[in-house]
């Protein structure tokens, strides 16, 4: 047939396209549809959507020709799958709170002009080190905030064509650590900031002379070096770290020279950026192979808004103030460009219980134009997945990203994701049907994270399914410092005392509408 000699060459010039595309950027699979999620990110190979592989809307009809009229409408099937993940890498919220608990703790601005004009405490002294301390926590790469969301609507009309709209947007907030003016303790120069204090006090620790010696050794007065060690020490630092010692001394130099501003200058802080694809889209779908293999392609219009900001952690007063400025932002600085996507996939079938399926996503590799200066581009994703069957009431799935991405969104985060699951059907009538999923997924790219546990459940009457699947990880992290208020007389005069919030590193939520009517 001359759609099969036309579609099939150019599927395997895709695949091989897919294959050689370089695989250094892009960003993490997002998981849509409660099923897929529930079986801990597995759908490659499962008759789930366009999204998860172009190649299942085919059916693999019993003797028939992919492409009779007669079976081009026996089944209509209108989907809608959503899917929400946030993950937390690192401890940048728990330090970006301290920072700026600090900054509400004093006014940063009143205890600068003290360090400026020599009556400065040790206590403003020691709060300035605290906060080099804090800030410089902020500087490690692939550290932040990731978030992916997805949401499809899909129509099927027969077993192979198909219609595609989706909303997808990756997003992340990437510590921004300021070396540039990172900064002087004092502009009047050490002899302004010890004026009050005196110097010269030694330190007791090992660590305290280690700082001691790399302060000499960058000009630094021993006296003044003493001093700053001893005083780190006593605001509770810990110098074995490099990196901190690293700060001090850089503030230090800056403070012998006069240059690069004083600390309240600061500008470290985070930057957000990301990208929303808005997606409409065609689906082609056939068998081969006397129903041993189908093979499938989406080609889509994107539409790409994409957006970035700096934000300064002394200019945040509150979160809802962060959330009111990122919207605006959000609507008032992005860039928006159209874009031609085209996603291919292969599903087959060696033997009845066994399904194999392949995917390749973006293979375009669209690249949005970033507001201001750059872009974002969007590289492809190819995915492998299995399925088994050993009963009609219970299905095993498993899926692997080929590739390792390294994102866009945030700055050294890297992805490979590997999750498996089980489907349980207790109850598959005509009039009712009931299940339940469970599994797990690992990002094999970061070895600090931990291993996502998913369930699910999916319940269908006649036509009409619903699928709720949920994921999560065990590890529970330090989030932020949240005041709780003091139960009881509001006259009592205890004072509300600060508690810790731990969330998991990360949680996911997907659902599934469907609607699937067969003539």
């Amino acid at each position: 047939m001359r759609v099969k000699g036309i579609l099939v060459p150019a599927f395997l010039a895709a695949t091989v396209a897919a294959l050689l595309a370089p695989a250094a950027r892009g960003e993490e699979w997002t998981f849509v549809g409660g099923a897929s999620r529930g079986m801990g990110g597995s759908g490659v190979a499962l008759d789930r959507s366009p999204y998860w592989n172009p190649a299942t809307l085919s059916k693999f009809p019993s003797g028939e020709d992919a492409f009779d009229i007669a079976n081009l409408i026996d089944e209509v099937d209108f989907s809608v799958l959503a899917g929400l993940e946030v993950s937390a890498q690192g401890d940048v919220i728990a330090e970006a709170d301290d920072i700026i608990d600090l900054w509400d703790e004093k006014d940063y601005e009143q205890v600068q002009q003290r360090l400026d004009d020599g009556s400065a405490s040790t206590t403003d002294i020691e709060y300035a080190l605290v906060l080099i301390k804090e800030v410089n926590d902020l500087n490690r790469r692939g550290e932040g905030i990731y978030a992916t969301s997805g949401a499809e609507a899909y129509l099927r009309i027969g077993k192979n064509i198909g219609v595609t709209v989706g909303n997808f947007a990756w997003s992340g907030a990437d510590p921004n650590f300021d070396l540039s003016i990172f900064s002087a303790f004092s502009a009047g120069g050490f002899s302004t900031l010890f004026s009050t204090t005196g110097s010269g006090t030694p330190p007791s620790s090992a660590d305290g002379w280690l700082l001691v010696n790399e302060l000499k050794a960058e000009g630094i007065d021993d006296a003044d070096a003493r001093e700053l060690a001893f005083l780190s020490e006593e605001a509770g630092i810990d110098l074995s770290q490099p990196d901190v010692r690293q700060g001090i001394v850089l503030a230090a130099v800056n403070t012998e020279t006069g240059g690069a501003g004083t600390l309240y200058d600061n500008h470290s802080g985070f930057t957000l950026s990301g990208v929303v694809v808005q997606e409409f889209g065609i689906n082609l779908s056939l068998p081969l192979f006397n129903e041993r293999l189908s093979i499938g392609a989406t080609a889509k219009l994107l539409h790409g808004i994409t957006y970035k900001r700096d934000y300064y952690l002394k200019d945040i007063d509150s979160g809802e103030d962060l959330l009111n400025d990122t919207y605006q932002d959000f609507r008032e600085n992005r860039e928006e460009s159209n874009k031609f996507g085209l996603d291919v996939g292969v599903r087959a079938r060696p033997i009845p219980w066994v399904t194999l399926g392949a995917v390749a996503k973006n293979l375009t590799s669209p690249t949005f134009r970033l507001i201001g200066k750059g872009s974002y581009k969007v590289r492809p994703q190819v995915r492998l997945g299995a399925a088994f069957h050993p009963m009609d009431l219970l299905t095993f799935a498993i899926d692997f990203d080929l590739f390792r991405t390294d994102s866009e969104a945030l700055d050294g985060y890297y992805s490979q994701l590997l999750g498996a699951g089980v489907a349980f059907k207790p109850v598959d009538s005509q009039l009712f049907g009931f299940a339940l999923r469970a599994g797990a997924y690992r990002n094999l790219a970061m070895a600090a994270e931990e291993t996502v546990y998913t369930a699910g459940f999916s319940m269908r009457i006649w036509a009409f399914e619903l699928e709720f699947a949920g994921a999560s990880s065990l590890y529970l992290k330090s989030m932020a410092d949240v005041e709780k208020e003091t139960m009881g007389d509001p006259s009592d005069p205890n004072p509300p005392r600060q508690v810790d919030l731990e969330l998991p590193e990360r949680l996911g939520l997907s659902v599934t509408f469907r609607f699937l009517l067969t003539f």
